[in-house]
């Protein structure tokens, strides 16, 4: 499992739909927990996001995932930065953290 990256969601938009794909090379996630949260200046966590809310296993065998923020969930943040980690737990009940980073929500010109 890696240490850590650092993913940056720099442009996540009020109007439109964002879909990143990930894959942990030579990782078998069948069966672990994904979980990660968005983090406001304030230190508040407004929104976790868990595998069949944000987070979608594409292909468990060869470690691919995906996050997936609809822009009907994205309208829903208030414009700005936030901070947020990806933290996996193995069937076996290991904890990494995949990555870390910060997440900047815009509002849209064009409604959706």
């Amino acid at each position: 499992m890696p240490s850590s990256y650092g993913v940056n969601f720099n442009d996540v938009r009020h109007n439109a739909d964002t879909y990143v794909p990930f894959q942990l090379d030579g990782t078998d996630i069948t069966g672990g927990v994904f979980r990660m949260s968005l983090q406001n200046r304030q230190r508040i966590v407004v929104k976790t996001f868990t595998i069949g809310d944000g987070i979608e296993v594409v292909d468990a065998l060869t470690g691919k995932f995906a996050f997936s923020l609809p822009h009907t969930a994205a309208s829903l943040l208030p414009v700005g930065v936030y901070l947020h980690d990806l933290l996996y737990e193995s069937p076996a009940g290991k904890v990494d953290r995949i990555w870390r980073g910060s997440m900047t929500v815009r509002a849209g010109i064009t409604a959706p």
